[in-house]
């Protein structure tokens, strides 16, 4: 990653080297690339436009838990990720990829987690199925309940799949150790 994403600099060197599409980074902070400065935004759209270059995903930034007791953490989660989804909508992104439903201390808490986690998704329906995006929320590193890959992805299978979706992090299963539990799941 370079220490500031140039659209300008940065996205002809991408189209050079035969990629067809990119995801925009976010959850390396504005200090990467500011999603909040207009001017950012349209000289992102202008380029991959110019260069054929689809935006076809968002990685969102973690700024708190969806299912964690802190519900102030819980709200500015829900808002990122609503801004996320509008921006995804802007660039014509079709999904906001997240590790919301990992940064919950499960651990601690595992039933209160889950029911904080259902209504996080309950207000985030709302919004995703308003948009042409979708959530997507990947897979961690961790194995321990509520963690785990296949717990992310029995979580997804419980909602809507208009709203969200899966990401498999290949590299993350492999350090959690479940990769071919996961990959036997994942379906479609």
């Amino acid at each position: 990653h370079p220490g500031r994403f140039e659209p300008s600099l940065h996205l002809p060197i991408v189209c050079e080297m035969g990629f067809e599409a990119i995801e925009l980074n976010l959850y390396k902070g504005r200090k990467h690339f500011d999603e909040t400065n207009k001017s950012s935004i349209e000289e992102l759209l202008r380029v991959s436009d110019g260069l054929g270059l689809e935006v076809w995903s968002i990685h969102s930034p973690d700024v708190g838990s969806l299912g964690g007791e802190d519900r102030d953490g819980q709200r500015r989660q829900i808002e990122s990720l609503r801004n996320c989804l509008e921006l995804a909508e802007h660039l014509g992104a079709s999904v906001v990829v997240s590790h919301g439903l990992l940064i919950a201390p499960f651990d601690e808490d595992l039933e209160g987690s889950e029911t904080r986690l259902a209504e996080s998704l309950e207000q985030l329906l709302m919004i995703a199925e308003s948009v042409d995006a979708k959530i997507a929320f990947e897979n961690g590193t961790i194995s321990r309940p509520g963690h785990r890959a296949i717990d992310v992805l029995r979580r997804v299978n419980q909602t809507s799949p208009s709203a969200f979706g899966f990401v498999l992090d290949t590299g993350h299963s492999n350090i959690a150790g479940d990769l071919h539990e996961v990959c036997g799941n994942v379906g479609d």
